[in-house]
């Protein structure tokens, strides 16, 4: 499933710079004029941000899920089960939800590892990182990058910041431009075009490899005699499907929870 907000995450071992590179990162772009959305993932088995005994530990030891907590300074939202139900989907909805334009992760290499949507920055302290990383990871890697480069083809964190900077906007800017021609097909993953989702085919319409009107349905579109909207916005069908919608009563004891716009 797309994301809402382009997503960078920086991945590595611990002690391999990982902090250094994000907070360049979300420094560099909130000068630009981006609104910067961070996670870090914790990988502290048993960590909690509270301390026992204190009154939100207490609503949360009580059953409270989430807990709230509200200052004149911040906004803290506490849900239990932690990374087991945490997804890249929930992260961006909460980054978008706040006015994020980017959302840079630190660790979560679980989840962001072998995802092809995700622009990677991977921090490496050695030889042996650089060969399992380049086994493992998958889609796009911005940068191979380490606080005391081992070769060339390892950028130093410290002195090569504007390198990766050029990198990760470059990245942005084309995640902008998939997103928006997404947004104008099916959102299906019928695979009739011969993608095997939506996403890869607005990555191959990014690329001039393939056209929007590729999509089967854009095409079928014009064809439809009857549209679906559910709370007010149109809901791709397929073309058997909008002829049964053309086809039903027409009576008004029919009425659905969604509107029926026959053409």
């Amino acid at each position: 499933m797309p994301f809402h907000v382009p997503i960078l995450a920086v991945i590595g071992h611990k002690h391999s710079g990982k902090t250094t590179v994000v907070e360049n990162l979300v420094s560099e772009l909130t000068k630009m004029g981006f609104n910067v959305a961070s996670a870090k993932h914790i990988s502290k088995k048993g960590f909690i941000f509270d301390a026992e005994g204190k009154d939100t530990w207490r609503h949360s030891a009580a059953g409270a899920n989430p807990v709230i907590a509200v200052s004149n300074r911040e906004t803290i939202i506490k849900t239990r089960n932690g990374d087991a139900t945490v997804t890249l989907e929930k992260l961006t909805k909460v980054s978008e939800e706040n006015g994020a334009h980017v959302l840079i992760l630190e660790g979560f290499s679980h989840i962001a590892l072998k995802d092809k949507k995700v622009g990677k920055i991977i921090c490496l302290r050695n030889k042996d990182e650089y060969d399992e990383y380049t086994k493992k990871a998958e889609g796009e890697i911005l940068a191979y990058c380490s606080i005391q480069p081992f070769e060339e083809k390892i950028l130093d964190i410290k002195e090569s910041l504007s390198v990766i900077m050029k990198k990760v906007i470059a990245f942005i800017e084309k995640t902008r431009r998939i997103m928006e021609i997404y947004k104008q097909l099916a959102g299906l993953d019928c695979r009739k075009c011969g993608k095997d989702s939506c996403w890869d085919l607005a990555e191959a319409i990014f690329r001039e490899e393939s056209k929007l009107d590729d999509c089967f349905l854009l095409r079928a579109k014009s064809k439809l005699k009857a549209t679906l909207k559910v709370g007010g916005s149109e809901v791709p069908i397929q073309p058997f499907v909008a002829e049964i919608i053309q086809k039903t009563n027409s009576k008004n004891d029919f009425r659905p929870c969604f509107s029926i716009k026959r053409s």
